[in-house]
């Protein structure tokens, strides 16, 4: 009886062993919250199904191995810091080439003058919401599906509403408001994920100085916005012209992206390149409520983004009317 035991007991063993075995060729570890390792643990299959469909499972796992990214050389992790660098830098200067040329707007859509500060104001707003309420949605996409290509698309979306606002005529400035709120769409696409795939690449300190380099972009776009918006409608003798240079410099853009970006795994650069579980949008949620010192970090970027925002419209426009009040000459 006991030895009957025993052979039943060694040859469930083997069986179990050789299911585990099975089951770690084809299921990936993952992180888990506090370093946990998940393992699947559903059902022993039956011994027949388990047989016929071995040869199946050892096949689609070196498939996926297969299509796993290569990692990622520093070299290549540099270059793709510098390219998202250079496009925020566009990106910001494009959203503040409407504060360079506001006047010019304004005088161009003829709009009416006991109210024009209100409606031009809307262009700010317009933008803002569609930044606003996009965001969260990109960023759940960003964490579940290709971050390359969201790239892209936000690229795509805002350069080409940028060039399409210029072509607006002088009796629609509907219109011009709508395409201002997809620019702010678009932007937020980039935003929202550019940063993350930076994150991915680095560690520690050189994390921190890199994104640091990123953000660098919003300070010098913002000033380069001002200064090459209203230099290039001067040249030009345009306010449109100044919406047409930066669609061009997207596309170089994005030609960039698609051939010298590699988007690295999720998570890769801490993770021991596991992947990470992808969570409910309701728990990401609760997470972050529970996250203080992301609340009231976000709570003082938010007031500080309020001022400096409207700061950044009417600042400008501001001074060139103390410029006319003073009989001095706004260009020079």
């Amino acid at each position: 009886m006991n030895d009957r035991y025993a052979e039943t007991n060694s040859s469930t063993s083997t069986r179990l062993g050789e299911y585990i075995e099975i089951m770690e060729e084809t299921e990936p570890f993952v992180s888990r919250p506090g370093n946990m390792v998940n393992v699947n643990r559903q059902a022993q299959p039956p011994d027949e199904e388990r047989e016929s469909d071995n040869g199946s499972s050892r096949q689609s796992s070196a498939e996926a191995v297969y299509r796993e990214p290569p990692p990622i050389s520093m070299t290549r992790a540099y270059i793709t810091v510098v390219i998202l660098f250079a496009i925020n830098l566009l990106n910001y200067m494009d959203r503040y080439t409407i504060a360079a040329n506001l006047p010019e707007i304004q005088e161009f859509f003829k709009l009416d003058k006991s109210n024009v500060n209100s409606e031009s104001g809307l262009l700010q707003t317009v933008f803002i919401v569609g930044y606003m309420v996009t965001s969260p949605v990109f960023g759940y996409l960003g964490d579940r599906y290709s971050r390359k290509m969201i790239l892209i698309f936000g690229i795509c979306v805002w350069s080409g509403s940028t060039l399409a606002g210029s072509f607006v005529p002088s009796d629609k400035y509907s219109l011009f408001l709508f395409m201002r709120a997809v620019v702010g769409v678009g932007e937020a696409s980039y935003t929202t994920v550019a940063s993350t795939i930076i994150a991915d690449l680095f560690t520690g300190n050189r994390r921190t100085q890199m994104l640091m380099l990123f953000y660098f972009a919003i300070p010098v776009g913002s000033g380069l916005g001002y200064i090459a918006g209203s230099g290039i409608a001067d040249l030009f003798g345009m306010w449109q012209a100044a919406f047409r240079v930066t669609p061009f410099l997207g596309a170089v853009s994005v030609i960039a992206v698609i051939l010298c970006i590699r988007e690295p795994r999720r998570g890769q650069a801490e993770s021991n390149n596991r992947n990470f579980w992808n969570t409910s949008y309701l728990d990401d949620l609760k997470a972050l409520k529970r996250n203080r010192s992301w609340m009231w970090s976000s709570l003082g970027f938010v007031s500080v983004a309020w001022v400096v925002g409207a700061l950044s419209l009417w600042a400008p426009n501001a001074i060139k009317y103390a410029y006319k009040i003073q009989g001095k000459d706004t260009k020079k």
